[in-house]
């Protein structure tokens, strides 16, 4: 779908549909183009796992040109107050939004749900679902 949308605009693409041990073989990261898919995290987390500079999946390679959202997130992880946290990371998410990296394709809806059949389910610490967390799942069991 991708490279018939991207025709349109006339642009050729050529998709090459890999296996997980290719995509995250000796050429991670080293991609000029790829797709990947992130699960649900907040800002913050998914910053310091995907964008920041030096970060393990920094799959863009964009902060290290944007010294002022490396300002600005570094400011975040140190401020305890919410609401200055909360300015800070929508200062730094507009300016990743217009400027980033990544092109978000999709979101995904998540739905928590469970049945008085299910006993053992606790809220996560983070607030984030379950889908999140898949290890909360091992808490859960029927009665």
């Amino acid at each position: 779908m991708f490279a018939q949308q991207a025709k349109t605009a006339g642009v050729n693409v050529t998709v090459d549909n890999v296996t997980g041990d290719v995509f995250w073989g000796d050429q991670y990261l080293k991609y000029q183009f790829a797709m990947d898919n992130w699960g649900t995290r907040g800002y913050l987390a998914q910053a310091s796992f995907g964008t920041v500079p030096g970060a393990l999946y920094d799959e863009t390679h964009w902060s290290a040109t944007n010294p002022k959202w490396v300002a600005l997130v570094d400011e975040a992880f140190k401020t305890v107050d919410d609401a200055k946290r909360n300015e800070l990371i929508t200062q730094a998410a507009t300016i990743e939004y217009n400027e980033g990296g990544y092109i978000i394709y999709a979101f995904d809806n998540q739905v928590d749900a469970y049945s008085a059949k299910v006993a053992g389910m606790v809220p996560d610490f983070s607030g984030l679902a379950l889908a999140a967390g898949g290890a909360r799942y091992r808490l859960a069991y029927f009665v």
